[in-house]
């Protein structure tokens, strides 16, 4: 058994989930979100060390479960090689693989493996060791438990978006939707007058609240719909489709001439303007 002496704020016999993390292997993230094409990744796992805590008294001890994480595996859970105590309070970090398919609710003898559909599974890769405050080996001894990874399998699609408005625009339109938490983005899908199906027609993140639809011609009718897809690459059922007919935007000249103007431009070209201008400036000089 290696003892290894550290500097110490003392943190008497609690469990500490800050001094010891573990994070996927890239981004450190506590979260790692999977799909039914997943089933073959060895997940790379990252293990840190952040503060000392006193003597580290036993090797850390990995594993990955169903249930939540505890002080030391259960029955079910698959084990990890163990990292010595000295390797912890020396290196400060490492790695180790996760094999998705291995995961205790996917083993061999499980009812729904890993590439199950319509399925959504959370495992956690956990972590702990113990440590004491002045010596091993006497009872009493710190449970140092590690912050948990997520592993989270999804193969459940998303919730089709609501439409809440659609907006014609010139060559264009806006749609505002709504989605539910677990959508990521949201795909626009439009039917052109006369085809035979929808087409993609870009995407945005959920969290943008609208997308705007590009390339249609003003004056024609199209069909608009939308569909979400999640972090795991879910693709969830379109949502009902709503008409739209861009329109052309006329701006202020068009305004003008709509309206029976027939310059085209310039300080002369408009002497309806002339009047209304001419009467603020009158104004003005009679404020001063």
């Amino acid at each position: 058994m290696w003892w290894v002496v550290l500097a110490l704020p003392a943190l008497g016999q609690t469990t500490s989930t800050s001094a010891l993390e573990l994070g996927e292997g890239n981004s450190f993230s506590n979260t790692y979100t999977i799909g039914a094409g997943d089933c073959s990744l060895q997940l790379r796992v990252r293990w840190k060390y952040n503060y000392s805590v006193g003597l580290l008294c036993t090797p850390l001890k990995l594993w990955s479960t169903e249930a939540e994480c505890a002080e030391t595996p259960g029955t079910n859970d698959v084990r990890y090689d163990d990292i010595p105590a000295i390797t912890v309070s020396t290196a400060r970090e490492g790695t180790f693989d996760v094999a998705i398919s291995e995961l205790p609710g996917f083993k061999e003898g499980t009812t729904t493996p890993c590439g199950t559909v319509g399925l959504a599974k959370t495992h956690k890769v956990c972590g702990a060791m113990e440590y004491s405050s002045t010596s091993c080996g006497f009872s009493g001894q710190g449970k140092l438990q590690a912050s948990a990874l997520k592993i989270v399998y999804d193969t459940l699609a998303p919730a089709a978006p609501d439409i809440t408005e659609v907006v014609a625009l010139d060559e264009s339109a806006r749609v505002s939707f709504t989605v539910t938490s677990d959508a990521e983005v949201v795909i626009a899908e439009v039917k052109a007058p006369g085809a035979a199906d929808f087409v993609a027609s870009g995407e945005v993140l959920a969290t943008a609240g609208a997308i705007k639809v590009s390339n249609l011609t003003n004056g024609n009718t199209y069909d608009i719909r939308l569909r979400a897809k999640d972090l795991a690459g879910n693709l969830g059922e379109p949502s009902g489709a709503e008409a739209v007919t861009p329109i052309k935007t006329i701006g202020f000249w068009g305004a003008y001439r709509y309206k029976g103007g027939a310059d085209q431009g310039g300080c002369t070209s408009a002497p309806g303007l002339l009047v209304p201008l001419a009467l603020l400036w009158a104004l003005r000089r009679r404020r001063r």
